[in-house]
Protein backbone atom coordinates (compact mmCIF):
# COMPACT_ATOMS: atom_id res chain seq x y z
CA UNK A 1 0.00 0.00 0.00
CA UNK A 2 1.38 3.64 -1.10
CA UNK A 3 -0.26 7.06 0.44
CA UNK A 4 1.13 9.71 2.21
CA UNK A 5 0.49 8.38 6.21
CA UNK A 6 3.24 5.42 4.82
CA UNK A 7 5.48 7.83 3.46
CA UNK A 8 5.27 9.95 6.00
CA UNK A 9 5.87 7.16 8.91
CA UNK A 10 8.26 5.48 6.53
CA UNK A 11 5.77 2.37 7.19
CA UNK A 12 4.78 -0.03 4.37
CA UNK A 13 0.89 -1.28 5.90
CA UNK A 14 -0.80 1.87 7.89
CA UNK A 15 -1.95 0.09 11.42
CA UNK A 16 -4.12 2.87 12.94
CA UNK A 17 -6.01 2.35 16.36
CA UNK A 18 -8.99 4.46 16.77
CA UNK A 19 -9.79 6.36 20.08
CA UNK A 20 -9.18 3.42 22.47
CA UNK A 21 -8.21 4.90 25.69
CA UNK A 22 -10.41 3.76 28.04
CA UNK A 23 -10.27 0.16 27.08
CA UNK A 24 -6.80 -0.35 26.11
CA UNK A 25 -3.72 -0.74 27.86
CA UNK A 26 -0.05 -0.86 27.34
CA UNK A 27 -0.05 -4.62 27.19
CA UNK A 28 -2.33 -4.00 23.88
CA UNK A 29 0.10 -1.70 22.47
CA UNK A 30 2.71 -4.32 23.17
CA UNK A 31 1.58 -7.10 21.59
CA UNK A 32 0.31 -5.24 18.84
CA UNK A 33 3.75 -4.27 17.93
CA UNK A 34 4.96 -7.81 18.16
CA UNK A 35 2.68 -9.19 15.93
CA UNK A 36 3.69 -6.28 13.03
CA UNK A 37 6.99 -6.82 13.72
CA UNK A 38 6.49 -10.52 12.54
CA UNK A 39 5.12 -8.82 9.24
CA UNK A 40 7.84 -6.17 8.72
CA UNK A 41 9.89 -6.64 5.79
CA UNK A 42 13.82 -6.22 7.23
CA UNK A 43 14.95 -2.84 6.00
CA UNK A 44 18.70 -2.31 4.49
Amino acid sequence: MKNRVCDILNIQYPVIQGPMAWITSSDLVKTSRKCAKRFEEPRL
